[in-house]
């Protein structure tokens, strides 16, 4: 199973990550809660179930927990109950891709792709100051049928190294 990893460069919010965890519990069955604290506690005491308290004794768990113990549990979590903000998940999956941005042609490659969207890797989106919102055309091969498709999207993410689009019609 995958682990939630940082690289070391990009700083971790412990309260975020305890926030996420939490609201992640809270949105669990009384059975979710049961099995996530029994699986927990298979090296420490046994605990007493009660529907009533299962909740709270998942959160102390979670307080109690170190940063990389609580990182851990989030990214499992995350993998298994597919909490995410994305609606799709993504893919790894790298083409080449044209874009038509502002009248002006641009190209770059596809990091990952879902139904909903792609990020692509291209310096000349910061240099054209491409912004949220901005809409763009683009041509690469579709991921399963390996055909070019022609497709229009906006522009939700910029950053130095590339842009993150969602596509107007899933694919």
């Amino acid at each position: 199973m995958k682990n939630f990893v940082k690289h070391a460069s990009e700083s971790i919010n412990i309260s975020k990550v305890t926030q996420e965890l939490i609201s992640a519990i809270m949105n669990m069955t009384g059975d979710e809660k049961y099995l996530l604290l029994r699986s927990k506690a298979e090296n420490q005491q046994p605990f007493n179930y009660n529907p009533k308290t299962i909740a709270k004794q998942a959160i102390e768990m979670v307080t109690n927990m170190s940063l990389s113990e609580k990182c851990r549990l989030l990214g499992e979590l995350k993998e298994i109950k597919g909490l995410s903000r994305r609606q799709f998940a993504r893919q790894k999956y790298v083409t080449q891709v044209h874009m038509a941005a502002k009248g002006i042609l641009v190209n770059g490659y596809t990091k990952n792709i879902s139904k909903s969207g792609v990020a692509i890797d291209t310096t000349k989106a910061f240099e054209l100051k491409l912004a949220p919102g901005d809409t763009i055309t683009m041509n690469f091969a579709h991921p399963q049928i390996r055909r070019p498709v022609k497709i229009t999207c906006k522009i939700t993410r910029v950053t130095r190294n590339g842009i993150g689009v969602s596509f107007d019609n899933y694919l």
